[in-house]
């Protein structure tokens, strides 16, 4: 079997697929709600060290607080799952 090589994007397209993510995200952190600076970049969801790509079906908006508490806080794993439940919803994944 082979494996799937994640999708990097970098410049121009880079910048078109955080545009994406800000806008469907309506400029709001997916998990408190909290207005997310424009320009911000998106969380990866499944992060760059294991495997996601940069696509918006793998990047959320985060706002400062929630994404350290992500990467750094206790709790943060509540924060992924709820994440990674949203991006399932909105893809139909199963």
């Amino acid at each position: 079997m082979f494996k799937r090589r994640p999708v990097r994007l970098y410049g121009a397209a880079l910048k078109r697929v955080c545009a994406e993510v800000y806008e469907r995200d309506h400029g709001q952190c997916v998990n408190c709600g909290h207005a997310v600076p424009e320009g911000t970049k998106p969380h990866h969801v499944v992060f760059k060290s294991k495997g996601g790509g940069d696509t918006a079906d793998n990047m959320v908006m985060l706002c400062v607080v929630c994404h350290w508490q992500v990467h750094h806080g206790k709790h943060g794993h509540y924060v992924q799952d709820k994440c990674k439940r949203m991006l399932r919803w909105l893809y139909h994944e199963v």
